[in-house]
């Protein structure tokens, strides 16, 4: 809204927050992802959405990075921004469908396998979201060709993982953490990485120095 109504000094104002929202949000992800693994290993059990939680957390990172990082680039920088926004939706549609629809929903003995069905129909759904963003773009849009990489890499990993027999290994590595200890360290690194990105001139601005 600022940037059409050609208020481009606001829009850079309320951009910086996302030195301070970022590195918030990363903690709190990596807090629930502690907090889940944390759980299940004091139980004796695997955490089944373990290698999904790890590897969501380290790629919204990621893509709040680049978009920090590629500010100058105004297409890409919103692309960025918005995929975020699709990885969450794909959490949100998980939910539902193991909660509310018939054949996915979780009730009664042996239901990993209707849990493992609603986590690959949200990450094709996410996944064909974002194809079609790209599409519309191919120039550059290449953030929502990555998003829709990451969704069904995610999968894969979780199958490698299972298949493998690491995932109560990996349950209990993650859980050993901490959640608080993991919030620290992910809002301290994310912090850094965000101002190491901010402190970065988009292209055709000066870097901004202190007098």
């Amino acid at each position: 809204m600022a940037l059409r109504t050609r208020r481009a000094d606001r829009h850079r104002a309320v951009g910086a927050s996302i030195l301070a929202v970022a590195p918030v949000l990363i903690a709190s992800v990596s807090l629930l992802t502690a907090h889940s693994a944390a759980r299940e290993a004091a139980a004796g059990t695997v955490d089944d959405l373990v290698v999904q939680n790890v590897t969501f957390t380290v790629e919204l990172a990621l893509l709040l990075f680049l978009a920090v990082r590629l500010r100058g680039k105004r297409a890409v920088h919103g692309s960025l921004l918005l995929c975020t926004a699709l990885m969450f939706l794909v959490i949100a549609l998980f939910f539902p469908l193991i909660s509310y629809v018939p054949g996915f929903r979780i009730e009664g003995p042996e239901t990993f396998d209707r849990f493992a069905k609603s986590g690959q129909l949200s990450a094709l759904v996410g996944s064909g979201i974002g194809l079609v963003f790209f599409l519309r773009n191919v120039g550059t849009g290449w953030p929502w060709l990555l998003t829709a990489a990451f969704l069904l890499l995610n999968g894969y990993l979780q199958v490698a993982v299972d298949r493998a027999g690491r995932t109560l290994w990996l349950t209990l590595a993650v859980g050993a953490v901490g959640e608080l200890p993991a919030a620290a360290l992910a809002l301290a690194g994310s912090a850094a990485l965000s101002f190491a990105a901010w402190r970065h001139a988009p292209a055709g601005q000066p870097t901004r120095r202190a007098v």
